[in-house]
């Protein structure tokens, strides 16, 4: 049994080195990738949240080195290889998006005939809307009554 704990924990520490590797966009931290023309490398990244929340809107800019250079410029976010957002401008663009954190996302530049390109990644919390709050209450308000009612009923 002992053998097998102790195994265990090599397993997930060789799991935790190994995503040491691929950047991670959370609150705290802004990424940045760059890439030279022709684009075929997709940039991964995992996308966090220090604070424990599991969605967080992802801002992305991505630029055009040298502006007007690349034709067709623009950039795609995947998520395991299945493009989620596309956005083709002329030299650059940016777009946010609201997605699920401890995941793995990849960044592909689009275009030819460029010199290079450069992309920023920042992450910012999902503000919780107010009816999130007001139904809470509501059904802390109706267990509240529901109880009272069934405690009059005992007695």
């Amino acid at each position: 049994m002992k053998k097998i704990l102790v195994s265990l924990f090599f397993v997930m520490f060789s799991f935790q080195v190994s995503a040491a590797s691929t950047p991670v966009v959370d609150e705290d931290s802004v990424v940045f990738f760059n890439e030279e023309s022709p684009f075929e490398t997709d940039h991964k990244f995992a996308l966090k949240s220090n604070r424990g929340l599991t969605e967080m809107k992802l801002d992305v800019a991505f630029h055009d080195q040298t502006a007007g250079s690349v034709s067709g410029f623009g950039l795609q976010l995947l998520k395991a290889g299945t493009v989620i957002k596309e956005l083709i401008e002329n030299t650059s663009g940016s777009f946010s998006m609201v997605l699920a954190t401890a995941s793995n996302y990849s960044v592909r530049f689009l275009g030819t005939d460029g010199l290079a390109g450069s992309a920023t990644l920042s992450a910012s919390a999902v503000p919780v809307p107010a009816a999130v709050w007001l139904f809470g209450s509501a059904l802390m308000g109706l267990f509240g009554a529901s109880r009272r009612k069934s405690s009059a009923i005992a007695a």
